[in-house]
């Protein structure tokens, strides 16, 4: 019935735990507090313990839950870079061509050839004004995914952060179920040790009371003795 009582406690806290954070560790920590505060008495200690390791068990799923997001938002973030990367190698393509045919335009030419097809000068105006349009939409776009990926990149690390502290804890604790095991074996070592060469003195105490009223006895007499007179030793 403990075990069961044990292990419902345990399933408890991780249905309770949605994101690894500090209150999932209190628990556990607070199951060695108990553990070291009654360490005397090994059947309580015994069953902290294995509640503080099932609970910690418990908590590995939920860490493995968040590696794997994080690694997926890692994923997301690499590849949000090389689409920046790809939007700003277009931008600097679409520049040059713009530059190119603004200078044409201001060169006074009347007739422009592009992609072998040949286009007035009004015509080709209207195409860089269209071009100069797309450019601007792809510029902001550009500016919109560098924001992105500059929060997604705090997120991210933030997350990536925890994460990490949140294994080191967890490792911390498993650390701390084996010291305390040691300890509890050394303490139940101590207890069998000292229980081998426990002695019952209760005989010792009845051997002194015998002898203190012995002593008593031959001092009584002693002094009756010594209070009569020499006459009544004749």
């Amino acid at each position: 019935a403990m075990k069961k009582l044990l292990i419902g406690g345990a399933v408890v806290l991780t249905l309770a735990v949605v994101i690894i954070g500090p209150q999932a560790f209190y628990h556990v920590e607070k199951a060695f507090a108990w553990a070291r505060n009654e360490v005397e008495d090994s059947v309580p200690v015994e069953y902290r313990l294995e509640q503080a390791e099932e609970m910690i068990q418990d908590l590995g799923p939920e860490i493995d839950d968040c590696r794997k997001r994080v690694a997926e938002e890692e994923v997301e973030l690499d590849y949000l870079e090389a689409e920046i990367a790809r939007l700003g190698t277009t931008l600097e393509h679409d520049e040059d061509a713009l530059r190119a045919r603004n200078a044409s335009l201001k060169a006074g030419r009347e007739v422009f050839a592009v992609a072998g097809r040949s286009y007035s000068k009004r015509d080709m105006q209207h195409r860089v004004r269209l071009a100069f349009e797309r450019f601007k939409q792809k510029r902001s776009l550009l500016t919109t995914k560098q924001r992105q990926h500059d929060v997604q990149t705090q997120a991210v690390s933030a997350a990536r952060r925890k994460l990490d502290a949140t294994i080191a804890k967890q490792q911390n604790l498993e650390l701390m179920v084996e010291e305390l095991r040691a300890q509890l074996l050394e303490t139940q070592a101590l207890r069998a040790q000292a229980d081998r060469f426990e002695f019952d003195d209760s005989k010792l105490s009845e051997i002194e009371d015998i002898l203190y009223k012995a002593k008593k006895d031959l001092d009584v007499t002693q002094k009756l003795l010594s209070q009569r007179q020499p006459a009544d030793l004749d």
